[in-house]
């Protein structure tokens, strides 16, 4: 079994379970979304308030100003797929899944 078959059946399985329980992320990914959010909004303001003080360093100007960046686009990221979440939920055929998912553990085996 290669590596791209090994990581199709862990995200079958998981896409399964998510259909089977009822446990729909999106909430988690929404919380997630948030506190990314709002460190990267946090972290944004900082440099911008700072430039006019002149007390901190162009260093770390930068590199807070970079971290708050990649925190947002990773609030961004989660926020998007905790929104295309449920309409995803809607498109996926269980029948289908199940029978690629008998067909990988064969394979498996």
């Amino acid at each position: 079994m290669t590596r791209n078959d090994k990581r199709e059946l862990k995200l079958v399985s998981k896409t399964l379970s998510y259909l089977a329980e009822g446990n729909v992320p999106s909430k988690r990914w929404k919380q997630i979304s948030t506190v990314a959010s709002a460190i990267g909004a946090f972290g944004i303001s900082f440099p911008l308030f700072s430039i006019a003080g002149k007390d901190v360093g162009t260093a770390v100007l930068l590199v807070v100003s970079a971290l708050s960046g990649i925190c947002l686009g990773v609030g961004l990221l989660f926020g998007s797929s905790a929104l295309s979440w449920p309409i995803m939920l809607r498109c996926l055929d269980k029948g289908k899944l199940l029978e690629r998912l008998r067909e990988l553990e064969a394979q498996n085996k």
